[in-house]
């Protein structure tokens, strides 16, 4: 059976990856990228589109804004993108000039959030255009992968496995069932390494602003996976909160 991994950005899916490839031989893990293959079982990962997001900004202020002069050794136990830290030491930009320059315009992901619906014209062109983004997380989330809900359609009987980064430890146990090999469910590769909680907030506005973002991508996937029963109703309605 050829198992390909999708994985959708700050989804826990280094993890997943990490425990499979040691496992299996014919597995392929497919990121950045939809090219996928017609013969494959495919494995999921899952996590809520606001929590993923505001990952998904921190990993890349965090890039931005690291101090690279600190980091001694460039791999995931000293730093959370230890390749392109490590690439940009030959550069001035970390993703790409506009992408960094953008991201220094907001100081959390509450306030990118809260700037989708600013008053202020400019500050919202800067979110929105950010946001846009094609060569990061913020642009390449759940309906990225999975095409807004028509691959789920399209190729149901080729899905093997859903997890979600909420139920990791749960969801890897079942797993290991469905596949017949032992997978560690404490593995753990990278580290929290945002050491200010506050990194973390989002304001109702940001929340609902988010929420709205997001309705016609990743949570327009979320109900069809939940229509074709790979999600409960219960992990639905937790994806439309945000427990800070």
């Amino acid at each position: 059976m050829n198992i390909a991994l999708i994985h959708i950005g700050k989804t826990g899916g280094t993890t997943i990856n990490k425990l499979l490839e040691t496992k299996l031989g014919n597995y392929k893990e497919y990121h950045h990228f939809k090219n996928y293959e017609n013969n494959e079982k495919y494995i999921i990962w899952l996590r809520n589109p606001i929590s993923r997001f505001v990952s998904a900004f921190n990993h890349s202020y965090y890039g931005v804004n690291t101090d690279k002069s600190k980091i001694k050794n460039f791999d995931y136990k000293n730093c959370l993108l230890p390749v392109r830290l490590k690439e940009s030491l030959h550069r001035n930009w970390v993703f790409s000039e506009r992408y960094d320059t953008l991201i220094k315009c907001f100081k959390d992901a509450n306030h990118l959030a809260e700037s989708l619906s600013s008053i202020d014209p400019e500050l919202k062109k800067k979110a929105v255009e950010l946001m846009n983004c094609r060569e990061e997380h913020l642009y390449k989330a759940i309906g990225w992968y999975l095409n807004n809900g028509k691959f789920i359609d399209e190729r149901k009987d080729n899905i093997l496995f859903v997890g979600a980064l909420e139920n990791m430890k749960e969801d890897i146990i079942r797993l290991s069932k469905t596949l017949g090999i032992i997978l560690n469910p404490e593995l753990k590769v990278r580290e929290n390494i945002y050491v200010d909680k506050t990194m973390k907030y989002l304001s109702k506005e940001a929340i609902k602003n988010i929420i709205d973002w997001y309705k016609d991508t990743d949570y327009k996937t979320l109900e069809i996976l939940l229509k074709n029963g790979w999600i409960t109703a219960e992990l639905m309605d937790s994806y439309l909160k945000y427990e800070q």
